[in-house]
């Protein structure tokens, strides 16, 4: 491995790790040593063994912090059903914590929320009243469902920004599950540092993480849809492609694991500058005779198709 793609690995690194410390506030020490670790591991080991090393490390310190806050914080769970009257698509941001979206039967949208806040000793009065101030709402704009959790008294400012500026603190996560019933055929869904999850959803995707897994399952696309990860996995299962659809699927740093249905006619084309492709040829590839196109790319990582 050359030099310079040794430096690119270790700042890309360092950049993912420094994301989560603004977002999350992690510790310097944790950061330090994460980094530590996987610039030995990027001297010592090659190409194959640094791909995967790289995304991992920022989403095992994700997992980790995610998991003491949720075993440690203080939690509170908001709960609502609306009807999405003539709404056609769907739109969430998150800034810290996991997406699931799902689909659902009849014509109304459910969304759980679930905020922990991490039990800092020094903001012990502020927890409770950050709990008690949220709200999650679905706000109907045009065709489209926008869904926000901000303070009671304060709409217009999302929850994190609220809390950062009356008490100094934003130690907290707050993951989503969403419930859509079919008429909803487009989702836009992002997150800073989380996983994302789509199940069993027709229709047009823009999906986007900064660090973390994105994860289709039975995924039918409809439109011309985008899905990225700018360090973290890709897990793709698509059963169907509609003629004139398209999927592009994209990492910077992390792997592409693509699913497709015996019956998917595509055409797929696989592109990587720093890594092995498995189950398909490098470049353009007509899956049961071609159809749809059907990309995937990494900058750094496998990528495997089945």
């Amino acid at each position: 491995m050359k030099k310079n793609h040794k430096f690119t690995f270790i700042m890309t690194l360092v950049a993912s790790l420094g994301l989560l410390a603004g977002c999350a506030e992690l510790s310097e020490k944790k950061i330090e040593e994460g980094v530590n670790k996987k610039v030995e591991e990027a001297v010592n080991g090659g190409v194959e063994k640094v791909n995967d090393a790289l995304a991992k490390t920022a989403e095992y310190a994700t997992i980790d912090w995610f998991d003491e806050t949720k075993k440690d914080g203080a939690e509170r769970t908001l709960f609502l059903t609306q009807e999405i009257g003539s709404a056609k698509s769907v739109r969430l941001h998150n800034e810290v914590g996991n997406i699931e979206v799902k689909a659902a039967s009849g014509d109304q949208i459910t969304v759980s929320t679930a905020i922990w806040v991490s039990k800092s000793s020094s903001h012990k009065d502020d927890i409770q009243s950050i709990l008690d101030s949220a709200t999650t709402e679905v706000i109907a704009d045009g065709d489209q469902l926008r869904i926000v959790t901000h303070p009671k008294d304060d709409p217009e400012r999302n929850l994190w920004d609220w809390a950062h500026k009356k008490y100094g603190y934003s130690e907290f996560i707050i993951e989503y599950t969403v419930e859509l019933p079919a008429s909803v055929s487009r989702y836009e869904i992002s997150s800073s540092v989380g996983n994302i999850s789509l199940s069993g959803l027709n229709g047009t995707y823009d999906v986007h993480s900064d660090v973390g897994t994105i994860q289709l399952e039975g995924a039918r696309i409809v439109g011309e849809s985008r899905v990225k990860s700018e360090t973290g996995s890709l897990k793709l299962g698509i059963d169907q492609m509609d003629g004139g659809s398209s999927l592009k699927a994209a990492t910077e740093v992390g792997s592409i694991n693509a699913t497709l249905a015996d019956s998917l006619e595509c055409d797929l084309e696989t592109n990587t500058e720093l890594g092995r492709v498995s189950g398909a040829s490098p470049g353009i590839n007509k899956i049961n005779g071609g159809g749809p196109q059907l990309s995937l790319n990494t900058s750094v990582g496998a990528i495997t198709v089945e």
